[in-house]
């Protein structure tokens, strides 16, 4: 099924005009929401007609592909379609220590492929620690100190 959900994946990238035109994308519990750069360049009836995909909806600025109970499956195997210029180096699940590397990117391919070079610091797990506290914010260099975390 995991084939499945890859072609699922190929034929809506393609469909809302490559990787180059997603400025952002997310799911709920049935759709894939999309921020396109020129909603013009989506293909609707492509989309429609790709295996796994029920409808197409925009609303709200958002260009909605609906999916259904698999789209976290799907959602998946997009994203590793967009992972050009980026390289992990932890697994998801892995337990990290201070100074270690998480990901190396290639910073000149993503700023001309048109995408900030803004990076979020999230910490998903806050109920373990006694407290996260921002230590920095704005431009960063490699070794600074950004958050605080008390365990």
């Amino acid at each position: 099924m995991a084939k499945g959900f890859f072609a699922t994946a190929q034929g809506v990238l393609s469909g809302v005009g490559g990787m180059e035109n997603i400025k952002n994308v997310v799911h709920c519990a049935t759709r894939l929401r999309f921020t396109l750069s020129d909603i013009s360049k989506a293909d609707d009836e492509a989309i429609k007609a790709t295996s796994g995909v029920v409808s197409v909806v925009k609303a709200g600025g958002l260009y909605q592909v609906i999916i259904g109970n698999d789209v976290p499956e799907v959602f998946a195997e997009l994203k590793k379609l967009g992972g050009k210029g980026f390289e992990p180096r932890v697994q998801e699940g892995e337990t990290v220590k201070a100074g270690q590397l998480l990901l190396e990117y290639d910073k000149d391919l993503i700023a001309r492929s048109g995408y900030s070079l803004e990076t979020q610091v999230v910490v998903t797990n806050t109920g373990d620690f006694k407290a996260v506290t921002q230590a920095a914010s704005g431009d960063c260099k490699a070794g600074d100190l950004v958050l605080y975390v008390e365990s």
